[in-house]
């Protein structure tokens, strides 16, 4: 008998969870070429513009704008 018993769906459940951090950090990436702090303003306007405000992507960009980023090249 199995040590680690799985509920039906509980292998869906992770693999959804697996690729909505795949996404997540692929949209992190993407939003992370915006460096200059004019281009960050302009992406946000755009978002603010949308009404979806609490999306993803604002929610990362906010996240990147309090952290530092440091860039090579």
């Amino acid at each position: 008998m199995s040590r680690h018993p799985h509920t039906p769906g509980t292998l869906s459940l992770l693999s959804r969870a697996r690729v909505e951090r795949r996404a997540r950090r692929a949209l992190a990436q993407e939003l992370a070429d915006y460096a200059t702090p004019a281009e960050r303003d302009e992406l946000e306007a755009l978002i603010e513009a949308t009404g979806v405000a609490d999306d993803e992507a604002a929610r990362i960009l906010h996240s990147q704008t309090e952290a530092p980023l440091f860039r090579v090249g």
